[in-house]
């Protein structure tokens, strides 16, 4: 998934990502073995920062993006 989203980084599409995760069943749960609910802010993140990602871009990706897409307009 990571290759995913550097290649879309890469390819200008930034503006248009948006990065989710679910937890959905027992096992998924950090006590249980599984990712747990931060994986995405301390595992995902972290990689892409490492692979070479810009702070601007992943605030663009888990702040503005988001910011923008949940905004209602009337009209």
């Amino acid at each position: 998934m990571r290759r995913l989203v550097l290649d879309l980084i890469e390819a200008g599409h930034t503006d248009r990502i948006l990065l989710s995760q679910d937890v959905g069943q027992v096992h998924e749960l950090r006590s249980r073995g599984g990712r747990g609910y931060t994986y995405l802010a301390e595992t995902f993140l972290p990689a892409l920062r490492e692979a070479g990602v810009p702070d601007e871009t992943l605030t663009t990706i888990t702040v503005e993006n988001p910011r923008r897409w949940l905004t209602i307009t009337r009209g």
